[in-house]
């Protein structure tokens, strides 16, 4: 049985105990979070390489794509991670030589983080890995089913972005 298998007759058992249960919703829901935990595991064994992790990466995709640096805030903001594990990141990164700190021209009081050149040069080699990655995760996948999937999973977050949940 695998591991989704097993997850599936729990569900079936919790609802056949508790018919009110939303046990549709809740397997979509279970579902998403497996595929989210097989993909960032394959991320995370694939960067493993290049001693980095999924987030580490995100991290510094965002900052190459800007250039110009940005403050830990605005990290903490674009990655959903907390303040301290931010800090963490780009202490991590900075230590490998990947990310360094600057103050704003803007503003004294506000420290950058900017992608280094090591950092650049690392992207580059990445980015074959990930593409295959990428590729692999989507392969059967038609342009009609790929946006259908885009469409729905943006309206499921979209839903669930609401204060009322």
């Amino acid at each position: 049985m695998s591991y989704f298998s097993a997850v599936e007759s729990q569900l079936d058992d919790f609802a056949a105990k508790y018919p009110e249960f939303s046990r549709r919703e809740a397997g979509l829901i279970r579902l998403i979070r497996a595929v989210d935990r097989q993909i960032t595991d394959h991320a995370n064994n694939n960067l493993r390489q290049f001693g980095l992790t999924l987030t580490e990466y995100n991290v510094l995709t965002m900052l190459d794509a800007r250039g110009s640096g940005m403050s830990i805030s605005e990290l903490v903001k674009r990655t959903g991670e907390k303040p301290s594990n931010t800090t963490r990141l780009t202490d991590l990164l900075v230590k490998k030589n990947l990310l360094v700190r600057e103050v704003s021209d803007k503003d004294r009081r506000v420290w950058l983080v900017k992608i280094s050149k090591d950092g650049k040069a690392l992207m580059k080699k990445m980015l074959p890995v990930i593409n295959e990655q990428l590729s692999q995760l989507f392969q059967g996948f038609d342009d009609a089913q790929y946006q259908a999937l885009y469409s729905n999973l943006h309206s499921l977050l979209n839903t669930s972005d609401r204060d009322s949940l």
